[in-house]
């Protein structure tokens, strides 16, 4: 079951649109991982992320034509993973793009099953993605230039009730996200 935000803008039929799907970060749990940027930034240097486009990407479709996405909803609608919690517990940094980020030390099960399920169904749909490894993260820092390594942090409980999709939206110097649509999780 999908919300589909209207009014924001029309689409083109013939445009593509940059898309990705995420987990999107409430306002209470955003707040403290926006508080963990700050301790961190003081350690390893680098630019805060904006606390509005703090999210988890589950999977990236890159650009996608606009007159696809009843398909990539009617796909999206089929992934029935339940309700979970997602444990924040570590924080750790790329040396290669200079990304410092929060993480689960272990995957769940119920990551893993939403990501496994949402490949199945957008490839099914004829859909193509990044079939890169699922690492699941969520950047919080860039331009980062030192203190890489991982080390724990004080957990954040983050509870998962949906997942959205998420257009990257142009604009300056970077980029603005717009959600899309948002897929609720069954309270199983």
């Amino acid at each position: 079951m999908k919300n589909r935000e209207q009014g924001k803008r029309e689409l083109n039929g013939n445009a593509n649109l940059r898309l990705f799907f995420a987990l999107w970060v409430d306002s209470p749990e955003r707040q403290t991982l926006r508080k963990l940027a700050v301790r961190q930034q003081l350690k390893c240097g680098g630019r805060i992320m904006r606390e509005e486009t703090i999210h988890m990407t589950l999977l990236f479709l890159g650009e996608t034509p606009a007159e696809r996405l009843p398909d990539l909803d009617q796909a999206a609608s089929r992934v029935q993973t339940p309700r979970f919690n997602l444990v924040l517990d570590s924080f750790a940094g790329w040396r290669h793009n200079g990304i410092g980020y929060a993480a689960p030390s272990l995957i769940s099960e119920e990551l893993a099953s939403l990501v496994s399920q949402l490949r199945r169904c957008v490839a099914e749909a004829g859909f193509s993605f990044d079939r890169r490894a699922f690492v699941p993260h969520v950047t919080l820092l860039r331009k980062v230039q030192t203190g890489m390594a991982t080390r724990p942090v004080t957990p954040l409980i983050w509870p998962v009730r949906e997942f959205v999709l998420v257009q990257s939206v142009p604009e300056g110097a970077g980029v603005r996200y717009e959600v899309l649509s948002r897929w609720p999780l069954p309270n199983i």
